[in-house]
């Protein structure tokens, strides 16, 4: 290139990368300022709060990962927002009753029903918080089959990371069922990752290293007899 060709070019570069630091700002104002745009408010008509929307695309993507307590911190929303979202875009179905449809007609005692000794009235109908009927139908030897080969791949893992494992295979499931399971295929809930070693305190040398499952006496001593096979019996341990 001549001089005024070279010159060209590095003005043109030197414009280009001013326009790609503009953008980049300006990505990174909207993305670090105020809600993501999937939550958005919209206008009842009516007294009170404006209602809050939640895109349908992102919030069943999201819940295939995350719990709704995850993605209402997520959204900077409540929980009920995500539950109500969640079952008007039909992504998840409400549970059943789990009272009996006769309720006037159980097996209760008399004074419970109501009776002509008490003036307490007796409701029509039992109206109960719909359950959780998303949940996903495994029994508890399924999860802790799920959770032991998942355990055994992921031995670091913790109960989030191990709940967000199970999401992503498709298994939804109460944190506290996850957090049972835990305990019956690993009740000592620690990784034993020992290294015991021997070291000689005037030459510095290492006399004996080995990694050892276990911390017993029996498997430190072991290894100090073997060492001491072949440098000997030490004058102090």
């Amino acid at each position: 290139f001549n001089q005024s060709e070279l010159a060209t070019i590095q003005t043109s570069m030197e414009h280009m990368l001013h326009d790609v630091r503009i953008l980049q700002e300006s990505t990174l104002e909207a993305s670090h300022n105020g809600r993501l745009e999937v939550v958005y408010q919209e206008q009842t008509g009516h007294r009170g709060r404006p209602r809050i929307i939640i895109d349908r695309d992102f919030l069943a993507w999201a819940y295939r990962l995350r719990s709704t307590s995850g993605i209402a911190r997520f959204l900077g929303v409540g929980r009920t927002v995500v539950r109500q979202a969640l079952l008007d875009y039909h992504i998840v179905e409400p549970g059943s009753n789990p009272f009996a449809e006769d309720v006037g007609q159980s097996s209760a005692p008399e004074f419970i029903q109501g009776s002509s000794r008490d003036n307490i009235a007796q409701p029509a109908s039992i109206q109960s918080p719909p359950l959780a009927g998303y949940l996903s139908d495994i029994t508890n030897a399924e999860l802790d089959a799920e959770l032991q080969r998942l355990y055994q791949n992921f031995p670091h893992a913790g109960l989030r990371m191990l709940d967000g494992m199970l999401r992503t295979l498709g298994f939804i499931v109460p944190r506290g069922r996850v957090r049972e399971s835990l305990h019956r295929i690993d009740p000592v809930q620690r990784v034993f990752d020992l290294i015991h070693a021997f070291i000689d305190g005037y030459s510095r040398l290492i006399t004996g290293i080995r990694a050892s499952p276990n911390n017993l006496a029996s498997t430190v001593l072991r290894l100090f007899l073997d060492s001491t096979a072949t440098y000997g019996i030490p004058s102090r341990v």
